[in-house]
Parts: C-alpha cells; structure tokens; sequence
C-alpha cells in the first residue's frame, strides 16, 4: 500500500518539480505565491543573486490598512475638530 503524502509535502513536491523549470533573473523575476488557509503570501524572486526583490501579504495588508485608517481618523480630529450641537430649548408648555 502507497503512503499517502501530507499536503504541506505535495506542495513541496510541485514546488521543487517547477524550480527546475524556472528561474527567475531581476529582469524577469519568478513569482512565488503561498496560500495558507487565512492568508496569501507572495514574493517576486531573482534567483540569480538569491534575493527577494518585492514581498506582499494580506496579512500584513490588513494591518497595516488599519494603521493606517486610524492614523486618518487621529489626524482629521487634529485638523479639525467636531463642532459641538448647542443644547435644545425647553419649549414652554
């Protein structure tokens, strides 16, 4: 009976089975994706210097998208704040 692999080993496999076809050089990088099951990771990759030119997450999009809304927010409070609503009236009965 055949040992069945565990999917971290397949994509290792088919990961392994595609370096050998491709590389990539800093004119025309190799293009590595990662999906996990929350995120995707990817990297642009020259292989002739061994070196990552460009990474990107959406992972780390997420945080830093919510840095980044929360700097806006601190920022218009600073420029300008709210007015304030002047108090209703008692209208005499």
């Amino acid at each position: 009976m055949l040992a069945q692999l565990s999917k971290n080993a397949t994509r290792r496999h088919v990961h392994e089975r595609i370096r050998k076809k491709v590389q990539g050089t800093a004119e025309r990088p190799r293009l590595n994706v990662y999906r996990s099951l929350n995120h995707i990771y990817v990297q642009l990759i020259d292989d002739l210097d061994g070196k990552t030119l460009i990474a990107a997450s959406s992972a780390v999009g997420k945080r830093v998208n919510a840095k980044l809304a929360e700097t806006s927010l601190r920022q218009k409070r600073l420029v300008k704040p709210l007015p304030k609503r002047p108090k209703p009236k008692a209208s005499p009965k």
